[in-house]
């Protein structure tokens, strides 16, 4: 069974700015309250050390980068994907008033 999350939000700011943010791992607890925490070097194939809230609990999550474009981003859980599959992919459109912030998150298993 595979379940799709979308999400998105039109932003007033350029879209390089936006992108900025989204990268900008250690600025995570400013305006995240989902993931408070990555740790990450933004590079292809590198870890991604997360602290993810799910009501009241709270876990550290380990994710592989493993696409990386500009204004583009996704990271996937590894391992066997008939038991668990998971990937991010979040991307910045620009637009004529700012850009658009899109994320995609794929669970399956």
């Amino acid at each position: 069974m595979v379940h799709v999350y979308e999400a998105q939000v039109e932003l007033p700011v350029p879209a390089e700015r936006a992108w900025a943010v989204l990268v900008d791992f250690g600025s995570y607890p400013q305006w995240n309250r989902f993931t408070s925490r990555i740790d990450a070097e933004l590079a292809l194939g590198r870890w991604v050390r997360m602290r993810v809230h799910l009501g009241s609990l709270t876990l550290i999550q380990w994710e592989r980068i493993c696409e990386l474009e500009p204004l583009r981003v996704a990271w996937e859980l590894p391992g066997p994907s008939w038991l668990l599959y998971a990937k991010r992919v979040q991307t910045v459109h620009a637009t004529p008033a700012g850009c658009v912030y899109r994320t995609t998150d794929t669970i399956q298993g």
